[in-house]
């Protein structure tokens, strides 16, 4: 639900927010198609940590 109401909001935050689901969908997608074409999982995109670094999320 919090996912939701984050990227309703027309704030910079919900902007970021809807930014971020995009490209982590974006990347989802690249490494499905990817292990479609090749057969094997592929190591998780650098783009995934360079989004969740733009939102202040470490781990």
């Amino acid at each position: 639900m919090a996912k939701e109401l984050a990227m309703v909001e027309r704030t910079e935050v919900g902007r970021e927010t809807r930014r971020y689901f995009i490209r982590m969908l974006r990347s989802a997608m690249q490494m499905a198609a990817d292990h479609d074409a090749n057969g094997t999982p592929e190591a998780i995109p650098q783009d995934f940590f360079d989004a969740r670094a733009g939102l202040g999320t470490t781990d």
